[in-house]
């Protein structure tokens, strides 16, 4: 019979354990929602604020259910746009803290949330959602007369 020994995490990991989730929701820093004019761009942005190794930060579009990658950025292989977003979506800022992106002739199609996510070794991954509203001339027209009403 072979003997295996207990692991027991080390002091150290249990107390990061213990204290990490506090700063979750901090971790990623972004606008909740952005309002943009049909036809026009949108601009999104997120920064990670812990101080440990990003390997890569991943954007993605939220399709009903699920969500579809549209762009990335690691050091090792710089940013990428994905697919049919290669002609879309371009890079602002591009670093493993902080990153931007821009989507460009906006429809309607392009109304969702949208989500920044950081890849942290050995930690996982954090993210934040970013939902984008598109405004047509016609419905701030009928914003602004329902105001005036």
């Amino acid at each position: 019979m072979m003997w295996w020994p207990t692991m027991r995490p080390r002091l150290s990991e249990v107390s990061q354990c213990a204290t990490w989730p506090h700063g979750l929701k901090e971790a990623v820093k972004s606008d909740s929602v952005i309002t943009a004019a049909l036809g026009g761009e949108a601009n999104f942005y997120c920064n990670f604020s812990f101080s440990v190794e990003v390997l890569q930060v991943t954007w993605q579009k939220r399709n009903r259910s699920s969500f579809q990658n549209i762009a990335t950025y690691s050091a090792n292989h710089g940013p990428n746009l994905i697919g049919s977003f290669q002609k879309k979506v371009r890079f602002t800022t591009a670093s493993l803290k902080a990153s931007a992106i821009t989507i460009q002739n906006l429809t309607f199609e392009d109304e969702s949330c949208y989500r920044c996510i950081f890849n942290v070794f050995p930690h996982g991954s954090f993210s934040t959602d970013i939902c984008l509203n598109i405004q047509s001339k016609f419905s701030h027209f009928l914003a602004l007369r329902t105001s005036l009403m």
